[in-house]
């Protein structure tokens, strides 16, 4: 049987705070936006298919790097719970 889960996404500042006092093991996170976040032409860009691959091959290039993870203004932190 597989332990309970919990996915919660978190402001980059909060999420450490939240995984060490709400979660038994933070089992994965990953960068929601990463640097796209910070695009000012984001929707115009997400339009052109072009434009669009290459956004989400930079997002999933650091979506779980370690020392660009905060990049992100949100994360997602996938971890048990206890019982």
């Amino acid at each position: 049987m597989l332990p309970p889960l919990a996915a919660h996404v978190a402001h980059s500042s909060n999420a450490l705070w939240t995984a060490r006092t709400h979660v038994s093991s933070v089992c994965g996170s990953a960068g929601i936006e990463g640097l796209a976040a910070y695009l000012p032409e984001l929707e115009d860009n997400w339009e052109n298919e072009a434009d669009r691959d290459t956004i989400l091959w930079a997002a999933r290039a650091v979506e779980s790097e370690p020392t660009l993870i905060g990049v992100s203004p949100h994360l997602l932190l996938v971890a048990t719970v206890p019982n």
